[in-house]
């Protein structure tokens, strides 16, 4: 007799595990006071995941939207079909934590669940100013936004804006503004700035939201990139920026990808005499200004010597071409190119020792190339007339 009690009771676990149902919502959870027909997807399914179209909702308290314990409405209910989806309407009130309650119903006694939607009534904390790519043109109208103004929902406040003496601002339709900006606006940052007025709430007010919005030319781009490339493709990129154009050259190189966007791909050209290699960026933007950059990479390809020749203070570099040559000395044609590349000093020689005069030329790195027969040497020169 315990036996079959025991089994019993097995049997009917499993059949309440069995039919156990559970709910998936999908709907708002902050909305704004005073609205209404928010909907909210309800799904049932069983405990392993199977769509049940079979149930229904039992109205047994508590059910319906409750603000603690308080009863405040009751939601619509729409069954679809053989579906296992319902829609609920709920319409909202004064601000504060709300909670939607109700059962489900499926084919057993033991197939109940309760389901709770909690939902946050309250007004957008800010009302914030869009503005697409941060710039606008003298002399030209844009068009901006704001957020926490959805249509359809928080009808009940309107909008203020700040703006530059001379600006102005007309609504358009629903969140979208007109921002004009005029003609002779100076290039340079300006601050825009917007807040909410609660017509339902005695016109009370958010907290200003400031945006800066840029007319004119674009900031000056920063390129980064590597201070040495060799015989492998490099990335070089600058600051990112919404809304602009990037236009890319390189001289003593080539692209290889990215031109047009904020990064691209670069590969030197290591059969230069000169070992340095310039990338050149104009950005622009819809008002047609245009900024440039430019980035010095130093050409390092294999093969290369990096040792440095430091010139002394009485202001020339000795040579000796035997000795640079490895002893296969012939005619030489000794050439020397500022860090730019631009050619400084050229001459043919067929003696083992020159003696170059540098005390024309500035401080700095330079590049000597010696051609020999069938050898080429080229070396880094470090100019520092400092004892």
């Amino acid at each position: 007799m315990k036996k079959f009690i025991l089994l019993l009771f097995l049997s009917a676990f499993i059949k309440i595990q069995a039919f156990a149902l559970y709910a998936t919502v999908s709907g708002p959870s902050t909305v704004c006071p005073f609205t209404k027909g928010h909907v909210y997807d309800i799904r049932i399914y069983s405990n392993v995941g199977i769509p049940i179209n079979g149930y229904t909702f039992d109205m047994l308290p508590p059910v319906g939207l409750y603000r603690g314990t308080v009863l405040e409405g009751f939601p619509t209910f729409e069954k679809f079909p053989n579906s296992n989806l319902t829609k609920i309407k709920v319409n909202f009130g004064e601000p504060g934590d709300l909670e939607i309650r109700f059962w489900v119903q499926g084919i057993t006694v033991f197939s109940r669940t309760f389901v709770i939607i909690p939902v946050k009534v309250e007004y957008p904390g800010v009302v914030e100013p869009v503005i697409p790519d941060s710039y606008a043109c003298a002399g030209a109208a844009k068009v901006v936004s704001v957020n926490n103004l959805v249509e359809g929902a928080c009808f009940h406040h309107s909008v203020e804006w700040s703006i530059p003496a001379g600006w102005s601002i007309s609504q358009q339709s629903g969140p979208n503004y007109s921002l004009s900006v005029p003609a002779n606006t100076a290039p340079g940052n300006y601050t825009v700035g917007t807040r909410g007025v609660y017509t339902d709430r005695n016109n009370a007010t958010t907290p200003w939201v400031n945006k800066t919005i840029r007319v004119g030319a674009p900031t000056a781009p920063v390129i980064i990139a590597p201070s040495q490339a060799d015989q492998h493709w490099v990335s070089v990129s600058a600051n990112s920026i919404a809304g602009m154009n990037y236009n890319w050259s390189v001289t003593n190189g080539q692209i290889l990808s990215g031109n047009g966007t904020s990064s691209i791909r670069v590969q030197a050209s290591c059969n230069l005499s000169f070992r340095n290699m310039a990338v050149n960026l104009t950005v622009s933007n819809d008002c047609g200004s245009t900024v440039a950059a430019t980035k010095q990479i130093q050409i390092v390809c294999e093969g290369y010597d990096p040792e440095k020749i430091i010139s002394h203070a009485a202001g020339q570099i000795e040579l000796n071409l035997l000795e640079l040559a490895e002893g296969e000395l012939s005619t030489s044609e000794v050439s020397l190119h500022d860090f730019n590349g631009t050619p400084v000093y050229n001459k043919k020689v067929t003696i083992e020792k020159l003696i170059i005069p540098t005390s024309s030329y500035p401080s700095g790195i330079y590049y000597l190339k010696i051609n020999s027969g069938n050898k080429v040497i080229q070396k880094r020169i470090f100019i520092n007339y400092k004892q």
